[in-house]
């Protein structure tokens, strides 16, 4: 089992922290356009903000929250930038599909040893 990186994280904390990007994201709105995705620097507020995790099973570092948080969440970035929460809802959703879909020894290797 991965632990988590932030083990007592709630969803009202995820939520919290998407409505905290809308600034940023509506300033980046015109760069995420002329690059047909979203930046590396909101890439990289997704990692810390662990919005990438919210699907994810617990027992490979993930939060394991069900789909309401997790599309509030998205709802939230969308209303900061609509590309971006539709790019986001894509990207962080596969890994429901990998939980769901996959057999144990699949997700393994995946997931890796970190979660990642």
């Amino acid at each position: 089992m991965i632990a988590a990186p932030e083990p007592g994280l709630t969803e009202r904390e995820l939520i919290d922290r998407a409505v905290a990007l809308r600034p940023a994201l509506l300033e980046r709105q015109p760069e995420t356009e002329r690059l047909t995705r979203y930046p590396k620097d909101t890439h990289d507020d997704f990692l810390r903000a662990g919005f990438y995790r919210i699907l994810q099973p617990r027992r490979y570092g993930g939060y394991e929250f069900g789909l309401p948080a997790f599309y509030r969440v998205v709802t939230e970035i969308a209303r900061g930038c609509p590309s971006t929460g539709w790019a986001l809802s894509l990207t962080a959703a596969h890994v429901l599909q990998v939980a769901a879909q996959f057999e144990e020894r699949a997700q393994d290797e995946i997931f890796g040893d970190d979660g990642e």
